[in-house]
Order: structure tokens, then sequence, then C-alpha cells
């Protein structure tokens, strides 16, 4: 008789430490969601990952470019998140550029 099929995450959860992780990533992936909702098109697309410490919003871009049209947007994010979620003091932003293939 076989054994029934269990899904990876069900042997991931088990541990705390990774529990606490996967439950970090969670967060911030629903973060990144709201923040991806109230910034205009294109540059929802170039916010790449948020994350919310110690009343920090670090948000991550792909060029500074777009990193200084994010901090245009910072003091209307900051109010937005603000009312729902954990208070913000200080916005950062980062930028982390794409990898750049050199494969055909």
């Amino acid at each position: 008789m076989q054994k029934p099929i269990r899904h990876a995450c069900r042997f991931l959860t088990g541990n705390n430490q990774i529990a606490a992780y996967l439950d970090m990533i969670e967060r911030n992936s629903k973060l990144l969601r709201d923040i991806r909702r109230s910034l205009p098109a294109p540059l929802d697309e170039h916010c790449l990952y948020a994350s919310l410490e110690a009343e920090t919003l670090t948000l991550v871009t792909d060029s500074p470019v777009w990193s200084s049209r994010l901090r245009f947007f910072a003091p209307e994010l900051q109010r937005r998140l603000g009312s729902h979620s954990s208070p913000i003091a200080s916005c950062r932003i980062r930028v982390q550029p794409r990898a750049i293939s050199t494969y055909p």
C-alpha cells in the first residue's frame, strides 16, 4: 500500500525557525502586493521587494531611475499602509539590479 502524498510545506512548518521564516515571507509578499496596488504603472512592476521591520519600510527596485520615482511616492505609501498595518516611521529604498544574462 502506498503512503499518501504530502506537500513539502507540511514538513517545513514542523520546524519553528523555518515556520517563522515562511511566515515572514508570506507577510512580505502580502505587503509587496499592497504596495504594488498603490503604485501607478509601470512603477509597480519595478518594485521588487518590500519588508517592514522596526517601523522602517524597505523597498527594493531594479534601477536608480525607478528608485527616484519610488522615493516620490514614499510619503503616500507610508500614509496608506500605516493605516492598516504596523506604524511606518521611515522608508528606505534600495537598488538591486536584475541579473543580466550573458547567454543567447
